[in-house]
């Protein structure tokens, strides 16, 4: 069936109808959404004083593995789901909060 989703390649947080929303659930939102527990990562984007001041990021996100790789570290953590810091968070909401919300709501 399909729920609402996002276009993975929406680069926006724009507003957008529901019709534009309405996408077929990928394999990977299916487990998601048949799963009783979901731990979802967002990795958030570097903010504007830590790029000024050089830092570096050190989390790598891998979206297809859905693993999150801490550098410096001899542990890397697997996720449900993992969005890395171009991920808009309408994005995370639409494809991993609002099939939960639905089925609560059933």
């Amino acid at each position: 069936g399909s729920k609402s989703g996002s276009e993975s390649d929406s680069d926006s947080d724009s507003e957008s109808s529901d019709e534009e929303s309405e996408v077929k659930l990928t394999k990977d939102q299916e487990d998601l959404e048949a799963a009783n527990v979901a731990v979802v990562l967002r990795c958030r984007p570097m903010l504007p004083h830590e790029v000024t001041k050089g830092i570096k990021s050190v989390v790598r996100c891998d979206t297809r593995s859905h693993e999150v790789h801490v550098s410096g570290k001899a542990h890397n953590f697997k996720f449900s789901r993992v969005y890395d810091q171009k991920t808009p968070q309408r994005q995370v909401y639409l494809e991993a909060v609002a099939p939960l919300v639905q089925r609560v709501v059933e």
